[in-house]
């Protein structure tokens, strides 16, 4: 084995000293670099809370709107219903009308049939 000698000892410490110095100098820059852009425990409550109202807003919006268009199809629903129920009145008539021409047409065929025989 190599005896350490004092030279070896010194140089050893030089090289320890400078690396811790490296470390703490490189641990200060970040800090002072990144550091100060970090935020607090407060502010980053204070950010969700903020970000919670504006959520709760954009969800009151969607509902109303949804409120909205629900009021507006059922109007809508109720229209269409009017309207089907007018048609549905209206080819009844027709067929009552239809039936009672094709009685009016065999009635004149049978007279013309008649007049025909006679």
């Amino acid at each position: 084995m190599v005896k350490p000698s004092s030279q070896n000892i010194s140089a050893f410490l030089r090289y320890a000293g400078t690396l811790a110095a490296a470390i703490i100098i490189s641990m200060v820059s970040f800090w002072l670099s990144y550091g100060k852009d970090l935020i607090t425990r407060a502010e980053a409550t204070q950010m969700l809370a903020e970000g919670n109202r504006v959520i709760e807003r954009d969800i009151s919006d969607v509902v109303n709107r949804i409120d909205r268009i629900d009021s507006r199809s059922s109007k809508l629903e109720d229209q269409l219903r009017d309207v089907l129920e007018n048609n549905t009145e209206a080819i009844v008539d027709l067929k009552v009308q239809v039936s009672s021409l094709a009685k009016t047409i065999e009635n004149l065929s049978n007279k013309i049939n008649q007049i025909k025989e006679n």
